[in-house]
Parts: structure tokens; sequence; C-alpha cells
């Protein structure tokens, strides 16, 4: 598999600092010890040889329940340097592909034969409430993904193989932000 996060949105507000991780996308997603692939390669062994493959993806945002901005307010009240929301959404292509590992020294992008692919994206907005016990504080707790049709062939856009990767490739930005 191939796979291009195509948007990006992180934000995490505090009471007092919002703070945004931005990457230039479309940009490449994946494994950085296994690029450009997104995970595992199954290798074919002979001719005619078929392989079962399995996509799988768990995008996260880390959040600490206090805001680690130095400058933001200290308690009290006690609302201060407090979580209040995660924005969190992202966008991705996947194609399901084929490598002819003779051409793929010589011809890394004309070396891949495009057999399936997928848009699919993930959002979840949590407004965090920390009066309540842990496992309550966010909501919604979880909000379920949204997958395309698959396609046939390459479909309507190129996968980005250039390195770095979101993982390297971004930029973390901690502004002072009005008191929520």
């Amino acid at each position: 598999m191939l796979q291009t996060v195509l948007t990006n949105d992180r934000r995490t507000r505090y009471t007092h600092t919002l703070i945004e991780v931005t990457v230039n996308a479309p940009i490449r997603d994946g494994d950085a010890n296994n690029k450009p692939y997104y995970d595992m390669v199954a290798t074919f062994a002979n001719d005619g040889d078929q392989k079962t493959v399995h996509h799988e993806d768990s995008p996260g945002q880390g959040a600490t329940w206090t805001d680690p901005r130095p400058g933001a307010p200290a308690p009290p009240p006690s609302k201060h340097r407090q979580l209040r929301q995660v924005f969190f959404s992202n966008g991705f292509r996947a194609w399901l592909v084929a490598r002819n590992l003779e051409w793929s020294g010589h011809h890394k992008d004309d070396s891949f034969i495009f057999l399936r692919n997928f848009d699919w994206s993930m959002s979840l907005n949590v407004t965090v409430d920390m009066t309540k016990a842990v496992g309550a504080r966010g909501t919604p707790a979880s909000n379920p993904p949204t997958v395309g049709a698959v396609g046939v062939g390459k479909g309507g856009g190129s996968p980005n193989l250039a390195d770095p990767y979101p993982n390297v490739d971004h930029q973390v930005t901690t502004n002072p932000a009005p008191a929520l």
C-alpha cells in the first residue's frame, strides 16, 4: 500500500493557549523504515502468486491535560491551564500496488502497477470537561472514519513518494489565545 496525506488539521486548545500542528500536504504517509510503502509489504515468490492484503491506520493526536506553555497563567482559578478542545482531522488517499522490483532501482515512479485506490478521512473534534471523571471528560468519545468507494487503477491522483513524511515534516506553533 501507498498512502498520501491530503489534508491535515490538528489543533489543541487550552484555556489560554492554542497549539497547531501544520504539515505541507500532500505528503507521504507511512513507515520510515519501509519507504515508500505505508506499512508491511508482501513479496511474491513466483509468477501467479496471490497475496491477501490488509490496510489499517490509527492516526493519533495526543494532548496533555494541562497547558504545556510556560507563559500560560497558573491556577487559581482552577480552569487555568486546562485542556478544553482537541480538533483532529485528516484526509488520505491510499493505493494498492504491485511493484516491478527490477525497475524500481532505475525508474522508481514508474515501477508501480496501480491495482486499487480509495480516499478516506477521519475527524474527531472533542470538547473537554475537566470536572468529569477521566474516562468521561471528552465529548464525543469517537467518530467513525469515512471511506470512499474503491476505484480500479490509479484514480484521480498520484502518490507522494518523497521524503519526509508527516511524523518528521511538521511544524508546531504554540500561541497565547483569548481565555475560554
